[in-house]
């Protein structure tokens, strides 16, 4: 069961909707004018404005990332963190595509396949949040 969440006057359920939401943030974790401007973004940070909602974001975006690794001393090619370099990677490093899946030793194929795992693991870790 879908649980609400309260954008405004908009009242959402988690599902892909809330995921493409999330993933709009990953691709815009330095552009604080679009984190600000997120449909989330009033309920992920409730009571800031201006200039401290996207850093609250984009702090909170950047601490769900974190969670997704297991390993400290596991490198990118391993299983155990390998949704946490995807995104690390991706976002974070702001890497092309074609760098992140050659880094992780990833087919195209499977690199989509585990990014759409990491999009769906970390929107659960920020709504449960």
């Amino acid at each position: 069961m879908s649980l609400p969440y309260f954008c405004g006057a908009l009242m959402l359920t988690y599902d892909a909707e809330f995921e493409d939401h999330i993933r709009d943030l990953l691709s815009s974790l330095y552009d604080y004018l679009k984190l600000a401007d997120n449909p989330v973004a009033q309920s992920l940070a409730p009571g800031l404005s201006g200039n401290e909602r996207p850093g609250a974001i984009r702090r909170l975006v950047l601490s769900a990332i974190d969670e997704l690794r297991t390993e400290k001393s596991a490198g990118p090619v391993s299983r155990q963190n390998r949704l946490y370099h995807i995104l690390q990677l991706r976002y974070v490093e702001q890497q092309s595509t074609v760098d992140a899946l050659n880094q992780l030793a990833l087919s195209e194929r499977q690199y989509y396949r585990e990014h759409q795992r990491a999009i769906q693991t970390i929107s659960r870790i920020i709504w449960d949040e």
